[in-house]
């Protein structure tokens, strides 16, 4: 499969899980840094290094997406391969991410 294609499809993934991709600049502090997954204000977030390889790009987005629950969600095969191939991180647990209610304690 074509990996710009691909990177579309996991954007795409990503938004049905509610997960908001992002693609940053990332300053050289000490090493070189492709991305990975965070949370802003207790959502998840994926920040991406758009200076970084496209095969890179692939798997910070992929290892990000492989530590939500899958099992209902349909893939296509060729994605379903590759994210198979990606090692992830450690799992999301749902009940953790806070929602923004917009309340800022003010």
């Amino acid at each position: 499969m074509d990996e710009e294609l691909m990177l579309e499809q996991l954007e795409t993934l990503a938004k049905g899980l509610e997960v908001e991709v992002r693609y940053e600049t990332l300053r050289r502090e000490t090493r070189f840094n492709p991305g990975g997954l965070c949370r802003i204000r207790g959502l998840p977030v994926v920040i991406v290094n758009r200076k970084a390889p496209l095969r890179d790009q692939l798997e910070v987005l992929a290892g990000a997406i492989k530590r939500f629950d899958l099992g209902s969600v349909y893939l296509r095969p060729g994605l379903r391969e590759f994210l198979e191939g990606i090692s992830p991180g450690r799992p999301v647990d749902p009940s953790q991410i806070e929602t923004d209610d917009g309340d800022d304690g003010a």
